[in-house]
């Protein structure tokens, strides 16, 4: 079980970094009982949450440190991958087909990257992915 991977959505990240944000203790909690498991973001998600904790939590500083923390690989059990032509080919193609209209281009990045890499997981609190993709892949949290 330790090995699992997962791929975290930004709001979660957000959610955790946030105080005041809506999903700030669910956030907290869930991070804190998926510790052992291999989380990973791309660069795109990691573009998102730098961004929307600048916007959000007006913070830039903390902003800074965590886009710094995981471009030098300092987050425990954290990984961010790098943005490959294929993960945008694939992002593009998820971006463009989608259903609901809903999905931003980092919100088909996941979906993207889950698929190249074979994670099975995906940590999201994003209604219209789970419901685009809940044949395809398994959900933290199970229920919306």
């Amino acid at each position: 079980m330790t090995d699992q991977k997962i791929i975290v959505d930004s709001n979660v990240l957000i959610g955790f970094y946030i105080p005041h944000d809506a999903l700030h203790q669910q956030a907290k909690k869930i991070i804190k009982q998926t510790r052992h498991l291999h989380k990973t973001i791309n660069e795109y998600l990691l573009s998102e949450i730098t961004t929307l904790i600048l916007l959000r939590g007006k913070n830039l500083p903390l902003a800074t440190k965590v886009a710094q923390d995981f471009i030098d690989g300092t987050f425990p059990k954290f990984k961010l991958t790098k943005t490959s032509k294929k993960l945008t080919q694939q992002t593009l193609k998820i971006f463009q087909q989608q259903k609901s209209g809903q999905l931003s281009f980092a919100d088909a990045s996941i979906v993207a990257q889950a698929q190249i890499e074979q994670i099975p997981t995906i940590f999201t609190f994003d209604k219209d992915i789970h419901r685009e993709f809940e044949n395809q892949f398994e959900f933290l949290p199970k229920r919306l």
